[in-house]
């Protein structure tokens, strides 16, 4: 019998902060890639072995990386995979734009939106941005080039939405007709009629925006807990969730119907291809990062 908390990521670590491993709130707990960095890393996930969770041998190399794992056990893997893209109104854009500068193109001004790097959207967009100038997050003078960047696009920004709601609100009412979102949100608005297209960018590809599963530290339901995992890394729970959600899948033995197919990139050469941020830096930054971009885009 599952109880659901829908809590977001952030919140959901702040509440395993503040359980320290004592009757946490949570038995499982699903994360982006930021927050379960640092909930590894501060001891708040219980690691498990592979034959506790068979199905965790199905999944792309990608989808269990090194970072989560420690002495042949596994802290989190991804459930499924979010990439970072671009989303266009196909009614209002003459050129569909296909790589990340392109956002910059004239033909575009008074038509993006922009969410803001406090959001992970905008942070994994300007990271995007870093790289397809041939630099790195680690670099400072490489991020000093991607905020000069950000403010040559000040001019062509129209709106500065702060989440996935408010995106899809502009997108709807033709407010917006370029902004960085993910390909599953992307693919979901045109699925219900919405006039929307999407581009998977290759200079550099799309960014990673992976859900990862752990268990909370000191759960009193522990074998459930790995189950509700292991069904969750199923083959068919895996295409279910995915043909749902129109997102990609961690299970390499997942084949998507035609359908959704045709529209979502997948696969071990696709993923091969994916943007991973650097969120130890970006943790480090970020406070700084915010501050430089909110003075760019409120001056």
């Amino acid at each position: 019998k599952l109880h659901l908390d829908l809590s977001a990521g952030t919140v959901q670590l702040a509440k395993l902060r503040a359980a320290r491993g004592s009757n946490p709130p949570f038995d499982v707990v699903q994360m982006l890639d930021e927050q379960m960095d640092i909930a590894v890393r501060e001891g708040l996930i219980d690691p498990f072995d592979a034959a506790e969770v068979p199905n965790i041998k199905t999944l792309y190399a990608i989808s269990s990386p090194t970072k989560w794992q420690k002495d042949g056990r596994y802290f989190a893997a991804h459930q499924n995979w979010g990439q970072l893209g671009i989303t266009y109104r196909t009614d209002k854009v003459k050129t569909p734009p296909k790589e990340w500068l392109d956002f910059w193109k004239p033909e575009y001004q008074g038509l993006v939106g922009m969410p803001p790097i406090s959001y992970s959207v905008g942070l994994q967009f300007f990271i995007a941005t870093v790289h397809a100038q041939g630099g790195d997050e680690r670099n400072p003078a490489d991020v000093e080039r991607g905020f000069e960047k950000m403010k040559e696009l000040k001019p062509s920004v129209v709106q500065q939405p702060a989440d996935a709601g408010a995106i899809q609100q502009l997108l709807e009412r033709g407010d917006i007709a370029v902004v960085p979102l993910w390909d599953g949100r992307a693919h979901g608005l045109a699925a219900a009629g919405l006039p929307v297209g999407f581009s998977y960018p290759t200079k550099p590809g799309p960014v990673a925006s992976g859900a990862g599963m752990g268990i909370a530290k000191g759960t009193r339901n522990r074998a459930a807990a790995l189950k509700l995992i292991d069904f969750r890394f199923s083959p068919d729970a895996q295409k279910a969730f995915c043909q749902q959600m129109w997102y990609a899948p961690s299970n390499s033995t997942v084949k998507l119907d035609p359908k959704y197919a045709a529209k979502i990139a997948y696969g071990t050469e696709h993923y091969a291809r994916l943007l991973a941020p650097n969120y130890d830096v970006v943790g480090q930054k970020l406070g700084d990062w915010t501050q430089r971009w909110t003075a760019i885009f409120t001056s």
